[in-house]
């Protein structure tokens, strides 16, 4: 019968607990924070809500999916306390169905339109504060024009 080595369990243990941490997330000051989008006046119906870092303060970026116009951060993937430059994201139908019969990567399909315009994206102007404590929901009112 094999003799049992403890030292090479307590030895795995030591080196695994640190990477497994304490399933509360990290030491960061993270808060719970929610909202709204609608572009036109209509709720987005989906996508992906981006808070970069836009100051010292806050030393994280965080996103979330839009839903039915709504998105929430919990206080274990929220923002920090800061200011953020905001970045919403929401693709659309490429249009491009794939035929009968054929198999998977024989037709290009295009990638998906963006239903954003480019100045709540790649050249956002969009701009959060996100406090220590309780914040309000943040509403953002997107305009296609």
């Amino acid at each position: 019968m094999p003799r049992k080595r403890p030292h090479i369990l307590l030895a795995t243990l030591a080196i695994a607990a640190p990477l497994l941490g304490c399933g509360g997330g990290d030491e960061l000051d993270r808060q719970p924070i929610s909202g709204s989008v609608t572009l036109d006046g209509q709720p987005l119906e989906s996508g992906l809500i981006t808070f970069d870092p836009a100051s010292n303060q806050s030393i994280t970026s965080v996103a979330t999916e839009i839903t039915q116009g709504e998105f929430s951060f919990n206080r274990t993937n929220g923002p920090v306390p800061g200011e953020y430059r905001v970045v919403i994201n929401s693709a659309g139908s490429t249009g491009v169905e794939p035929g009968a019969g054929e198999a998977p990567g024989d037709t290009f399909i295009p990638p998906a339109e963006e239903l954003v315009p480019k100045k709540y994206n790649a050249e956002t102007t969009l701009r959060a504060t996100v406090e220590a404590g309780d914040n309000p929901p943040i509403v953002f009112e997107l305009t296609s024009g």
